[in-house]
Parts: C-alpha cells; sequence; structure tokens
C-alpha cells in the first residue's frame, strides 16, 4: 500500500494538499458542504481544494494537483478513470466506495468494511438474544451478501429490499402492507441515511414504535437515526453526523487527522496502538517501500529517509480497523451507550426501547393488545377468551395480549383512562354493554385520535349500528334477525298469538323488524295460526329517558296496557330502562304469573349485577321463578349449518 508516499510527504513538507474531486454525477450543495466541512476541521494543517472531474488533466492548473484526491464522482467509470490518474501520478485516493468494487495499492476505503460491520452488528443481536429478525437494506451484492449468511447461519432472518429513491409515501405503503402483517418485530435496518428515515417515520406511523419492537439501525443508516428508543451503532468517530455529507465528511476527516497526528518518535506504544488500530488483519507491505520498521529519527526530519514510513497502517482490504459506537436515541438526541470491538459489545449506558421499555426485546412474536373495560367487572368471560387465543397461535407471528382498563365514569375520568391506555397501543377495545357508555367511549377515542374498533360482546340499539355516524363500532352477537326469530318460534312451539310490544327510539328498527317478521309469519300461515299485536302502534313507543319517577305521569298508560289482558311482553329497551319499565309494571298492578316478559339473555343475566337486591326488590318479586330462554351461538360447520337453515 502506498500510504506511505503519503507519510513521507508530512515529512518533508509542512502542509498536505487535498483535492475532493466531484462530477456531474455529484450533487453540489454536497460537494460544497463537504469540502466546508473538512476546511473548516483542518484547514490550519491541510490545503482543500473543491475540484471538478476534468481539471485534473488540465496541465494549467498541474501546480496545484493534490497529494491525496478523495473521490466523490459517485460514477464507476469515472473513478476508474481517476484511479488511473492517480496510479500515473503516484497519487493516494480516499474512496467512500463499496469495498465489492476493484481497487488498485493506490486506493484505500475511509470506512471500515462491510465484513466488519456486519460483526458489529452480530455482536449486537448476539448480546441482545434475537433469534429471529426482518432485515431490511437497499441493495446487497453477492458477495456481501455471503459474509452476511456466514456469520449468521444460526439464526432465522428474513431479508427484505427498499429503494433509497422511494419516498414517504412508498415507505408507509412497504412498512403497512410488507412488513407489519409478518408479525416479526425484531427488525434491522441496513440501509442509508435518508431510507433509514424513511422507514423509521413510517414505522412510527404504522404505531410498530411500541413495547416488545426491536429496531437497530445500521452504520451507514446512523446519519438518519431519528425518533425515541432506537439502537444504532456507527463508526466511531462518526456520532455525530446527521447528513450524507457529514457522515462522509467526519470519516474522511477522521483518517486525515490520524494521518496528520503521526508521531514517529520512540514511542512504541503509541505506534502499536496505530498499528492496531489500522492493521489487525494481515500486514501490508509497500512496494515502493518494502519491510520498512520504525525508527526514531524520521520524527522532524527535512529529508526523506527509506525507514521513515510504516508500511502497515491498513488491513489487507485496504480498509481501517473495525471499531464502532453503540447509539441509542431518547428525547430526540442519540445517546452513546456502548462500543463494539471486532464484534464484541460492551454498554456503557441503560438502554431504552420502544414503547420506553428497558427489556430487551428478543420475542419472535408481534403481540396483539387488546384493551377491555373492566368497570363493571363483567369480563371474565372475555379472560378466559383471550387465554384460549393465546393457546391455540392461530396466527403465525403474533401472539394475543390485553390490557384491563377502568374507564367507566364520567368524560373527564375517561379522558385520562384512554389517555394512559395510549402508551400500550390496542388493535381494539372490547367496550362496555351499555349503548350510551359505548356512545361515550367512541366520542372520547376520537377526541384523542384514536381510531380502533371498538367491540361489544352484546347487540345493543340501533344509533350504534349505523355504521355511517358510528362505523369503528361492531358486535360479536347474534343481530336482531336472529333473536326476532328465535321470539317468533316460542310463540309457535307454545302456542303463543297475543303480544304487547313495547321500544324507545334506541331500539327503533329492532321493534320494527320484529313487526315485519310477524306480518311475513302471519302470510305464510294464513288463518292456521296467527301472531297479534294487541296494543296499538301509538301504546307501544316509550319515552327513552322514562324513569320509575316518573310512574305518577304514566301509571294511566300501564293501566291501559294491563287491561288488554295479554300475557306476553316483547321489550326493546336497553339496560337500566327495561328495569324501570318493568319495575312500573308492578307498580300498576301486575304480579308473578300474570306475565312473561320476552328480551335478549343480557336483560336476564343484568338482575345479577346489582348487589343491592333492596333497589331491584319489586322486579325479583315479578321475576322470581321465570324460565330463561337463552340461545347460544353456533360452533363448528354442524352448528353453522344449522344457522342458515334456521334463519331461512
Amino acid at each position: 500500500m502506498l500510504i506511505a508516499l503519503l507519510l513521507a510527504k508530512i515529512c518533508l513538507t509542512s502542509q498536505l494538499t487535498v483535492g475532493i474531486v466531484y462530477s456531474n454525477f455529484t450533487d453540489l450543495d454536497f460537494a460544497s458542504n463537504l469540502t466546508a466541512l473538512v476546511k473548516n476541521n483542518l484547514e490550519d494543517e491541510l490545503e482543500v481544494n473543491l475540484m471538478y472531474f476534468d481539471s485534473l488533466w488540465d496541465e494549467s492548473k498541474a501546480k496545484y494537483s493534490p497529494d491525496i484526491i478523495f473521490d466523490i464522482a459517485f460514477s464507476t467509470t469515472l473513478s476508474q478513470s481517476i484511479k488511473k490518474f492517480a496510479e500515473d501520478k503516484k497519487i493516494i485516493i480516499a474512496s467512500i466506495h463499496s469495498d465489492t468494487q476493484p481497487h488498485s495499492d493506490w486506493e484505500f476505503f475511509i470506512h471500515n468494511s462491510w465484513k466488519s460491520q456486519i460483526e458489529a452488528l452480530y455482536g449486537i443481536i448476539s448480546y441482545f438474544n434475537w433469534q429471529k429478525f426482518i432485515v431490511i437494506s437497499d441493495d446487497i451484492s453477492n458477495k456481501n451478501s455471503e459474509i452476511f449468511s456466514n456469520y449468521f447461519k444460526d439464526k432465522d432472518y428474513r431479508w427484505y429490499f427498499f429503494s433509497n429513491g422511494n419516498n414517504e409515501n412508498s415507505a408507509n405503503l412497504f412498512i403497512g402492507k410488507v412488513i407489519q402483517p409478518i408479525g416479526i418485530r425484531n427488525i434491522v435496518l441496513l440501509n442509508q441515511g435518508e431510507s433509514a428515515k424513511l422507514l423509521l417515520k413510517a414505522l412510527e406511523e404504522k404505531n410498530l414504535l411500541i413495547n416488545g419492537t426491536g429496531i437497530i439501525v445500521g452504520s451507514e443508516g446512523s446519519w438518519g437515526l431519528n425518533g425515541n428508543w432506537i439502537i444504532g451503532y456507527v463508526e466511531s468517530g462518526l456520532e455525530s453526523a446527521d447528513s450524507y455529507y457529514s457522515y462522509q465528511g467526519l470519516a474522511f476527516i477522521k483518517y486525515l487527522k490520524i494521518i496528520l497526528n503521526l508521531d514517529f518518535s520512540s514511542d512504541l506504544s503509541l505506534f502499536q496502538k496505530l498499528n492496531n488500530y489500522f492493521g489487525r488483519e494481515t500486514e501490508i507491505r509497500s512496494p515502493t517501500f518494502p519491510g520498512l520498521s520504525l525508527n526514531s529519527s524520521c520524527y522532524g526530519i527535512s529529508s526523506l529517509k527509506a525507514d521513515c514510513v510504516p508500511s502497515n497502517l491498513f488491513a489487507v482490504d485496504n480498509h481501517p480497523i473495525s471499531n464502532f459506537t453503540l447509539l441509542n436515541t431518547k428525547n430526540n438526541q442519540k445517546i452513546i451507550s456502548g462500543n463494539i470491538f471486532e464484534g464484541n459489545l460492551t454498554i456503557l449506558a441503560p438502554l431504552s426501547f420502544p414503547g420506553d421499555s428497558l427489556i430487551i426485546p428478543n420475542s419472535p412474536f408481534t403481540y396483539i393488545n387488546i384493551w377491555y373495560d373492566n368497570g363493571l367487572g363483567l369480563w371474565a368471560g372475555i379472560l378466559y377468551t383471550l387465554i384460549y387465543w393465546k393457546s391455540l397461535h392461530f396466527l403465525e407471528g403474533f401472539e394475543i395480549s390485553s390490557t384491563e382498563l377502568l374507564c367507566s365514569g364520567n368524560t373527564y375520568h375517561q379522558n385520562l383512562c384512554f389517555s394512559h391506555a395510549l402508551s400500550t397501543p390496542a388493535v381494539g377495545f372490547i367496550t362496555s354493554p351499555f349503548s350510551s357508555e359505548s356512545i361515550s367511549f367512541i366520542y372520547t377515542l376520537r377526541s384523542l385520535n384514536c381510531s380502533i374498533p371498538n367491540v361489544s360482546p352484546y347487540s345493543p340499539s340501533d344509533t350504534l349500528r349505523n355504521k355511517a355516524e358510528f362505523p369503528e363500532f361492531m358486535t360479536i352477537t347474534k343481530d336482531i334477525k336472529f333473536n326476532a326469530k328465535v321470539m317468533i318460534d316460542l310463540a309457535v312451539v307454545f302456542r303463543w298469538q297475543n303480544f304487547i310490544v313495547l321500544y324507545d327510539d334506541a331500539n327503533d328498527l329492532d321493534c320494527q323488524y320484529f313487526i315485519s317478521l310477524i306480518e311475513q309469519f302471519n302470510m305464510k300461515t294464513a288463518t292456521k295460526f296467527n301472531i297479534k299485536i294487541a296494543n296499538s302502534p301509538d301504546m307501544r313507543k316509550m319515552n327513552t329517558t322514562y324513569t320509575v319517577d316518573k310512574f305518577s305521569q304514566w301509571k294511566g298508560w300501564f293501566e291501559s296496557l294491563i287491561s288488554l289482558n295479554v300475557r306476553l311482553y316483547v321489550i326493546f329497551l336497553n339496560i337500566p330502562s327495561w328495569w324501570h319499565v318493568v319495575e312500573s309494571f308492578y307498580d300498576a298492578g301486575l304480579r308473578r304469573g300474570d306475565a312473561i316478559f320476552l328480551s335478549n339473555g343480557r336483560v336476564a343475566y343484568s338482575l345479577t349485577w346489582e348487589t343491592d337486591t333492596s333497589q331491584i326488590s319489586k322486579l325479583i318479586e315479578l321475576l322470581y321463578g321465570s324460565v330463561v330462554v337463552f340461545h347460544a351461538e353456533w360452533f363448528g360447520e354442524y352448528g353453522k349449518k344449522l344457522e342458515n337453515g334456521y334463519l331461512k
């Protein structure tokens, strides 16, 4: 390696000349910013010139011929010409190109080799004990792919490509359509800085930077580190790089400073450190000064001596030695948290992971978190179901988790409760069985910009089933079609022909469907068996806000219904309105055995919610000993067949 010539120039003169060579393929802002950065750092020790590619062959500028060329032409063809020029003129080239490209003895690389970068990554992943992860990169050569696979042959990883030329929308689509559905949340980004920035932003927008996710950004993407809780590693000395030009510029400055600060005195330990830093592999010998050794007389001499220059400053692949710094982003700042030498990681500061977790994520699964509201302590069945789902592993790469919320209460309490819950995002929310509370929860979540499915274990009011108004609401129970059919079948089995039907605004559609089903049934059966609604339309609708406190105003209305001498009552009301209406029938004179109340299962079950029996003593007196008919969900293919036949 002819690094010896460069060091010889230091021995003979007081200043080196550096030519930063650009071309039409080079971004001018990048070139000018990089040049300014080098000048600002080394202006007292180096003469730095920004040179256009063609000027290298301009004889009129021969006196400005540099001692070292920094090639930023960004063209393989032009770089080959620069190398030929350098060989003819005996000029050293500093290159930012990949080590997979052919290089001459006159060229050295300012960055650590791909092999050393992968060695550092292997040290981090081994420390975190990741067995399964995703790798995303801009591109990779066959040679580099082979190096990677040799290091990680004992790991389970999937490789995906995302081009540096893609935009923000492409990054969002890539993360949302390709990465998110896989379920693996340990991710390695080996992209260039701009791509790394786009992907990190997309991961945040897709709510993937949460507890259980681990992100590692490779050295070349480290300048794009942003946000919180991201792990990155970078070549030592480049920690402050925040742009592509500063990343390349600081690397160039770093190695120029090492060369400029060589002290060829008798301090062998200093030389040994330098030798260890640059040449841990095979010693390289200069073709001009073969077999040279350190001589203390080199320091400060005014004429060149053959033994002035050590010849093994760089490793056999013309790369510097491989040491890296571990970074961790916290509060949008990069924190130095460790160092890596020859693949061995030393932690210097506590690490934070997505979700501000202090636990190293090493699970191969993505956790599907589900919120459930347990303000009334009703959801033992939900917990059982979640545990059962988890045991099934029904989606490869995913596991079910749950977060209990106690958000029942006024709007202020709901805001506090859900605001706290946002720190553990969920894919869905198992909401209250009460329509009014479910609606309140939806509005509170909307105010917090949280749009997730609100799932009810019961089929509540028609208001919530309005998809235009509440698109986020879902129910997992049978709809009114099924409930109404059950009631009709019961009437047929028990030969019930006369009904009293009551409803309010919130259940208008349910009631109207039930009435239409009766009409359809009567048309089919002709005069053989007819079902009739005894109370007239003007005696069917209740006030949604009715309570027992208003009984005196409605007493005559209730007495009129009782006077119809009909025993079957179908009441389409939500709880607690249902309770108030039935209690009012008791106050109007109805007693146990006088009536049969038909409603859905949750009404009967709701009687167990009230622990203070004095509050429902009239209901107990009226309903005690009643026969409650429940209909269960259908399971399996046979159950589905029965259900389809039942609803025809």
